[in-house]
């Protein structure tokens, strides 16, 4: 061996490249020239928000929402009126907050409502949630809700 140093800086090197952190940094380095829709919406909508939201972007075109709603104390009878309440106002946010024109390429838009006691899971697309913005009658709003939105509720 004529450079020991040599090869032991190349492994070194080679440990760095190939650590967590780096990786990471590189990964979101290479996905800054990717258009995104998700991630255009969530820096638009995420400092207009309650801190109790929470984005998550998979893929380019699905937005994932969670919204935190277990510190409050409710009547278990109107548990559900609640957090159906917590779901649609947070449509209606989504819709006013965001561009129209970027949220109507998003493909899939889910919203999950979490309680100790119920949680309400939430599927739709981007162009039922760019209508919701013409809507201004709460029953029209109620029935386009109705139209295009999945539900699941699952008990704990």
């Amino acid at each position: 061996m004529k450079y020991p140093m040599l090869i032991v800086g190349i492994i070194l090197f080679t440990l760095f490249l190939t650590s967590d952190p780096v990786q990471k940094y590189w990964k979101g380095h290479m996905q800054k020239y990717i258009p995104n829709t998700c991630k255009a919406i969530v820096q638009r909508v995420e400092p207009k928000v309650n801190p109790d939201w929470e984005f998550e972007c998979p893929g380019t075109q699905r937005l994932i929402i969670k919204v935190d709603n277990s510190d409050q104390a409710v009547n278990p009878s109107q548990l559900k009126t609640l957090l159906y309440r917590k779901l649609a106002n947070t449509y209606g946010q989504l819709a006013q907050y965001s561009n129209p024109e970027t949220v109507a390429h998003l493909q899939i838009v889910e919203i999950s409502i979490i309680h100790k006691q119920l949680t309400i899971f939430s599927k739709t697309d981007g162009q039922a949630i760019k209508e919701l913005r013409a809507k201004t009658n709460p029953r029209e709003f109620a029935a386009h809700l109705k139209l295009t939105v999945k539900v699941k509720e699952i008990l704990k």
